[in-house]
């Protein structure tokens, strides 16, 4: 299948444009396909076929730290997602970019003869993704609608518990296995437990606005690797440097003493 991505190009670098302002450049967005999707592209998803149309990074220093790799479905339009980030990255906000940047830029990605892509569909194998997707980005599936109606609830009121409520109750057995990619393989090998969360976004100006919202938003609350990483040992080194000034002054200042006693 060919992609085509030339239309990306100026949504993606006004994207990166922020990301610049925001993280002084550390971290920044790209998105691969064909035969941009080497081995060490290809290893920072879930899918050990590598039967992948395209995959958006988040860099840090040229490296992809966190990524969402994409496949379409060339009859009915629509492309199916699944995330990864590596573990010394997670909880920092960049899963919750990366989908919204997806959305934003699926509208300016073709494929074959220009066709569109229609739809995303998130296949969500635990109550974090399920929760991530309906609560955020208003990701639609009929049973949890049925659910949340029965419960008085919207995609705005949704809380933590109740995914989880609806997720163990809905032809689905209690694992207790944390780890994405573990539960990933466990849900391939074990296809006698109930199928994963299917989630719909149409691609329309309501999801697009949506999801310039939630990247906006997003942005404010990213926490940068150095803020991390390096933050604490540049106040570290400031510290130290101040210290030898200190020290230098006050051994300086006992020298002159010294001498002016000996005079």
């Amino acid at each position: 299948m060919e992609i085509q991505l030339t239309k990306t190009r100026n949504p993606l670098q006004k994207l990166n444009n922020i990301l610049k302002n925001r993280c002084s450049g550390a971290l920044s967005i790209s998105i691969f396909s064909g035969n941009e999707l080497t081995p060490e592209k290809l290893s920072m998803t879930f899918d050990e076929t590598h039967h992948i149309d395209f995959i958006i990074c988040l860099n840090y220093i040229r490296q992809c730290i966190s990524s969402i790799s994409c496949k379409i479905n060339p009859e009915e339009h629509y492309v199916e997602f699944s995330s990864k980030t590596q573990s010394m990255y997670e909880s920092r906000k960049y899963n919750v970019l990366l989908r919204s940047i997806l959305i934003l830029l699926c509208p300016y990605i073709t494929y074959n003869n220009r066709e569109p892509i229609n739809r995303i569909i998130s296949r969500a194998i635990n109550p974090a993704s399920i929760y991530l997707m309906a609560k955020y980005f208003y990701a639609y599936n009929d049973k949890l609608h049925e659910y949340m109606n029965e419960n008085g609830m919207t995609n705005d009121t949704l809380t933590p518990s109740a995914i989880e409520d609806f997720y163990y109750n809905n032809d689905s057995s209690d694992i207790d296995i944390d780890d994405e990619e573990k539960l990933a393989a466990y849900f391939e090998n074990n296809e006698d437990i109930g199928n994963p969360v299917l989630l719909t976004l149409e691609l329309n100006d309501d999801t697009i606005s949506k999801a310039t919202e939630i990247f906006n938003t997003t942005i404010t609350r990213l926490i940068c690797p150095e803020d991390r990483i390096g933050g604490s040992r540049k106040k570290n080194r400031r510290r130290s440097r101040r210290t030898i000034k200190k020290k230098r002054t006050i051994k300086k200042k006992r020298t002159i003493k010294k001498k002016r006693t000996i005079n």
